[in-house]
Protein backbone atom coordinates (compact mmCIF):
# COMPACT_ATOMS: atom_id res chain seq x y z
CA UNK A 1 0.00 0.00 0.00
CA UNK A 2 1.69 3.32 -1.03
CA UNK A 3 1.67 6.12 0.98
CA UNK A 4 0.25 9.79 0.34
CA UNK A 5 3.30 12.11 0.36
CA UNK A 6 3.79 13.32 3.85
CA UNK A 7 4.65 16.74 2.84
CA UNK A 8 1.87 17.63 0.72
CA UNK A 9 -0.89 16.18 3.10
CA UNK A 10 1.19 18.95 5.53
CA UNK A 11 0.69 21.55 3.06
CA UNK A 12 -2.67 21.31 2.76
CA UNK A 13 -3.80 21.20 6.49
CA UNK A 14 -1.22 23.84 7.05
CA UNK A 15 -3.09 25.94 4.32
CA UNK A 16 -6.42 25.32 5.66
CA UNK A 17 -8.03 27.86 7.29
CA UNK A 18 -10.44 25.64 9.20
CA UNK A 19 -10.00 21.63 9.86
CA UNK A 20 -13.89 20.87 9.60
CA UNK A 21 -15.24 23.37 7.15
CA UNK A 22 -18.04 25.12 9.06
CA UNK A 23 -20.09 25.24 5.19
CA UNK A 24 -19.49 21.55 4.61
CA UNK A 25 -22.61 19.64 6.19
CA UNK A 26 -21.58 16.26 5.97
CA UNK A 27 -18.13 17.08 7.38
CA UNK A 28 -19.82 19.31 9.88
CA UNK A 29 -21.83 16.54 11.17
CA UNK A 30 -19.07 13.83 11.74
CA UNK A 31 -17.12 16.12 13.87
CA UNK A 32 -20.01 16.70 15.78
CA UNK A 33 -20.85 13.28 15.75
CA UNK A 34 -16.97 12.33 16.74
CA UNK A 35 -16.31 14.78 19.14
CA UNK A 36 -19.24 14.21 22.05
CA UNK A 37 -18.62 10.23 21.42
CA UNK A 38 -14.63 10.77 22.59
CA UNK A 39 -15.39 14.04 25.44
CA UNK A 40 -17.94 11.69 26.49
CA UNK A 41 -15.23 9.09 27.41
CA UNK A 42 -12.80 11.62 28.51
CA UNK A 43 -14.66 13.37 31.47
CA UNK A 44 -14.25 9.74 32.90
CA UNK A 45 -10.16 9.75 33.38
CA UNK A 46 -8.80 10.70 36.01
CA UNK A 47 -6.17 14.17 36.76
CA UNK A 48 -3.08 11.51 36.42
CA UNK A 49 -4.05 9.83 32.88
CA UNK A 50 -2.18 10.40 29.80
CA UNK A 51 -3.79 10.68 26.46
CA UNK A 52 -2.33 10.76 22.81
CA UNK A 53 -4.66 12.86 20.82
CA UNK A 54 -3.11 11.62 17.41
CA UNK A 55 -3.83 13.50 14.55
CA UNK A 56 -5.25 16.10 15.89
CA UNK A 57 -5.14 18.70 13.81
CA UNK A 58 -6.62 21.53 15.85
CA UNK A 59 -9.36 19.69 17.98
CA UNK A 60 -8.85 20.41 21.68
CA UNK A 61 -10.41 18.25 24.33
CA UNK A 62 -12.02 19.20 27.54
CA UNK A 63 -10.30 16.88 30.17
CA UNK A 64 -8.68 16.76 33.72
CA UNK A 65 -6.43 13.84 31.63
CA UNK A 66 -3.07 15.41 30.45
CA UNK A 67 -3.49 14.97 26.57
CA UNK A 68 -0.27 15.45 24.12
CA UNK A 69 -1.50 16.34 20.34
CA UNK A 70 0.23 14.93 17.68
CA UNK A 71 0.16 16.10 14.09
CA UNK A 72 2.35 16.56 10.78
CA UNK A 73 0.89 19.95 9.89
CA UNK A 74 2.54 22.51 12.90
CA UNK A 75 -0.16 25.04 12.40
CA UNK A 76 -2.73 23.73 13.60
CA UNK A 77 -1.02 22.70 16.78
CA UNK A 78 -0.61 26.52 18.09
CA UNK A 79 -3.33 26.31 21.16
CA UNK A 80 -1.88 22.87 22.27
CA UNK A 81 -0.10 22.71 25.54
CA UNK A 82 0.94 19.54 25.10
CA UNK A 83 2.24 19.69 21.18
CA UNK A 84 4.23 17.09 18.93
CA UNK A 85 4.95 17.48 14.92
CA UNK A 86 5.22 13.83 13.71
CA UNK A 87 3.89 11.23 11.69
CA UNK A 88 1.64 8.90 13.59
CA UNK A 89 3.50 5.74 11.55
CA UNK A 90 6.43 7.17 13.85
CA UNK A 91 5.47 8.36 17.01
CA UNK A 92 8.19 9.86 19.24
CA UNK A 93 7.05 8.25 22.83
CA UNK A 94 8.38 5.30 24.97
CA UNK A 95 6.43 1.87 24.41
CA UNK A 96 3.16 1.60 26.97
CA UNK A 97 3.30 5.35 27.69
CA UNK A 98 -0.23 6.40 27.36
CA UNK A 99 -3.56 5.13 29.14
CA UNK A 100 -5.39 6.42 26.38
CA UNK A 101 -5.07 6.65 22.70
CA UNK A 102 -7.00 8.83 20.07
CA UNK A 103 -7.03 8.46 16.79
CA UNK A 104 -10.12 10.02 14.80
CA UNK A 105 -11.10 12.43 11.95
CA UNK A 106 -10.02 9.71 9.30
CA UNK A 107 -6.42 10.01 10.11
CA UNK A 108 -5.64 6.36 9.52
CA UNK A 109 -7.17 6.85 6.07
CA UNK A 110 -3.95 8.59 4.84
CA UNK A 111 -1.75 6.30 6.32
CA UNK A 112 -0.57 2.39 5.77
CA UNK A 113 -3.01 0.92 8.08
CA UNK A 114 -1.02 -1.32 9.62
CA UNK A 115 2.10 1.23 10.32
CA UNK A 116 0.42 3.55 12.03
CA UNK A 117 -2.09 1.11 14.51
CA UNK A 118 1.43 -0.88 15.28
CA UNK A 119 2.83 2.59 16.90
CA UNK A 120 -0.76 3.52 18.28
CA UNK A 121 -0.61 -0.19 20.01
CA UNK A 122 2.89 0.30 20.91
CA UNK A 123 2.25 3.69 23.15
CA UNK A 124 -0.73 2.34 24.35
CA UNK A 125 -0.60 0.49 28.08
CA UNK A 126 -1.55 -2.71 28.78
CA UNK A 127 -5.48 -2.05 29.57
CA UNK A 128 -4.97 1.35 27.83
CA UNK A 129 -8.34 2.31 25.64
CA UNK A 130 -7.84 2.77 22.09
CA UNK A 131 -10.60 4.76 19.89
CA UNK A 132 -10.10 4.95 16.24
CA UNK A 133 -12.10 5.82 13.19
CA UNK A 134 -12.25 5.07 9.69
CA UNK A 135 -13.92 5.47 6.42
CA UNK A 136 -14.94 1.86 5.33
CA UNK A 137 -15.17 0.52 1.98
CA UNK A 138 -18.77 -0.80 3.44
CA UNK A 139 -19.80 2.38 2.77
CA UNK A 140 -23.41 2.52 0.55
CA UNK A 141 -21.17 4.85 -1.81
CA UNK A 142 -19.56 1.73 -2.92
CA UNK A 143 -21.94 -0.66 -2.97
CA UNK A 144 -22.58 -2.87 -6.55
CA UNK A 145 -19.25 -2.02 -7.49
CA UNK A 146 -16.15 -3.89 -7.54
CA UNK A 147 -14.91 -2.03 -4.56
CA UNK A 148 -17.27 -2.14 -1.74
CA UNK A 149 -16.37 -4.32 1.10
CA UNK A 150 -12.43 -4.88 -0.42
CA UNK A 151 -10.10 -5.00 2.22
CA UNK A 152 -8.26 -1.50 0.91
CA UNK A 153 -8.38 0.72 -1.98
CA UNK A 154 -7.69 4.29 -2.80
CA UNK A 155 -9.79 6.87 -4.01
CA UNK A 156 -9.70 10.72 -4.54
CA UNK A 157 -12.14 13.26 -2.48
CA UNK A 158 -12.47 16.84 -2.54
CA UNK A 159 -12.43 18.53 0.99
CA UNK A 160 -12.10 21.68 2.20
CA UNK A 161 -11.04 22.74 -1.28
CA UNK A 162 -8.24 20.46 -2.06
CA UNK A 163 -7.84 17.08 -3.63
CA UNK A 164 -7.13 14.13 -0.80
CA UNK A 165 -6.34 10.69 -1.41
CA UNK A 166 -7.92 8.31 1.41
CA UNK A 167 -7.65 4.78 1.79
CA UNK A 168 -10.99 2.89 2.43
CA UNK A 169 -10.90 0.01 4.63
CA UNK A 170 -13.21 -3.38 5.16
CA UNK A 171 -13.99 -3.90 8.94
CA UNK A 172 -12.60 -7.16 8.70
CA UNK A 173 -9.12 -5.70 7.95
CA UNK A 174 -8.78 -3.41 10.73
CA UNK A 175 -9.91 -5.98 13.16
CA UNK A 176 -8.14 -8.87 11.80
CA UNK A 177 -4.90 -6.28 12.74
CA UNK A 178 -6.34 -5.21 16.52
CA UNK A 179 -7.16 -8.92 17.14
CA UNK A 180 -3.49 -10.21 16.15
CA UNK A 181 -1.99 -7.35 18.46
CA UNK A 182 -4.07 -8.09 21.00
CA UNK A 183 -6.53 -5.36 21.16
CA UNK A 184 -10.33 -6.90 22.24
CA UNK A 185 -12.56 -4.32 20.36
CA UNK A 186 -15.55 -3.32 23.08
CA UNK A 187 -17.67 -1.13 20.66
CA UNK A 188 -18.18 -0.19 17.28
CA UNK A 189 -20.12 3.16 16.15
CA UNK A 190 -21.47 3.05 12.72
CA UNK A 191 -22.76 6.53 11.49
CA UNK A 192 -23.20 8.06 7.67
CA UNK A 193 -25.36 5.26 6.85
CA UNK A 194 -28.31 6.63 6.28
CA UNK A 195 -26.95 9.37 4.63
CA UNK A 196 -24.60 7.30 2.23
CA UNK A 197 -27.41 5.36 0.76
CA UNK A 198 -28.89 8.48 0.02
CA UNK A 199 -25.39 10.23 -1.49
CA UNK A 200 -25.32 6.73 -3.76
CA UNK A 201 -29.01 7.11 -5.01
CA UNK A 202 -28.58 10.92 -5.54
CA UNK A 203 -25.23 12.00 -6.05
CA UNK A 204 -25.75 14.63 -3.70
CA UNK A 205 -23.21 14.62 -0.42
CA UNK A 206 -24.64 17.65 1.42
CA UNK A 207 -28.20 16.89 0.82
CA UNK A 208 -27.67 13.48 1.83
CA UNK A 209 -26.10 14.95 4.74
CA UNK A 210 -29.18 15.94 6.28
CA UNK A 211 -30.23 12.45 6.47
CA UNK A 212 -27.28 11.15 9.03
CA UNK A 213 -29.53 11.59 12.21
CA UNK A 214 -31.78 9.27 10.64
CA UNK A 215 -29.28 6.30 11.44
CA UNK A 216 -30.67 5.34 14.63
CA UNK A 217 -33.99 4.03 12.95
CA UNK A 218 -32.14 1.62 10.47
CA UNK A 219 -29.08 0.31 13.40
CA UNK A 220 -29.45 -2.89 11.39
CA UNK A 221 -28.46 -1.32 8.07
CA UNK A 222 -25.79 0.60 9.61
CA UNK A 223 -23.11 -2.35 8.72
CA UNK A 224 -23.69 -2.68 5.46
CA UNK A 225 -24.02 1.03 4.69
CA UNK A 226 -22.50 3.17 7.07
CA UNK A 227 -19.51 5.24 5.69
CA UNK A 228 -17.75 5.63 8.92
CA UNK A 229 -16.68 3.20 12.09
CA UNK A 230 -15.80 4.94 15.58
CA UNK A 231 -13.94 1.55 17.23
CA UNK A 232 -13.52 1.36 20.86
CA UNK A 233 -11.09 -1.41 22.24
CA UNK A 234 -8.33 -2.46 25.17
CA UNK A 235 -5.60 -3.59 25.34
CA UNK A 236 -5.32 -7.09 26.25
Amino acid sequence: MENNNTDQVRALYNTAKETWPSDDPWHTYTHNYITQKVQSYLGTLHSEALVLNAGSGDTRYCTSATVYDVDIAEDKLKNSLHPFVSSIESLPFAASFFDCVICVGSVLNYCDLYAALSQLIRVLKPGGVLCIEYERSQSAEFLLTKNYNVNVFSKIYTYNGQQHRLWLYSDSYVLQFLKQHHIDVANRDYFHGVSSFVARLTGDEPKASKFAGRDRYFPWLLKFTAHNCLLWGQKI
